[in-house]
């Protein structure tokens, strides 16, 4: 199994073996967050759903819930990123 240094935790460990979101997205979280990391971002993950009353079919709400995820793993926003 792949190993990665995750961004939350700051640890070397073993990498998300499971689907996270599809497309570029999930290619940059599997290479930049473990899988200890990743359940954990998970069980956050429906918190804020219910906190936030998100419905996950409007493109907002899954806009909000990326972003979160991204503060939440402190992996930089596309909008950090350089050009």
């Amino acid at each position: 199994m792949a190993e990665v240094t995750c961004l939350h935790c700051l640890q070397t460990r073993e990498g998300i073996t499971s689907y996270a979101y599809g497309g570029k997205l999930e290619a940059e979280i599997k290479s930049k967050i473990c899988n200890v990391c990743w359940q954990e971002w998970k069980g956050m993950s429906i918190k804020i759903i219910n906190e936030y009353r998100l419905d996950l079919n409007d493109p907002n709400a899954n806009k909000t819930l990326i972003d979160q995820m991204r503060g939440f793993l402190n992996m930089p926003s596309t909008e950090d990123q350089p050009k």
